[in-house]
């Protein structure tokens, strides 16, 4: 569903915020 993908793609964004 595309707003699973929204939610992967947020979680992304977060675990790269994190890890920079």
């Amino acid at each position: 569903t595309r707003a699973r993908r929204v939610q992967i793609a947020a979680a992304l964004r977060l675990n790269e915020t994190q890890v920079k």
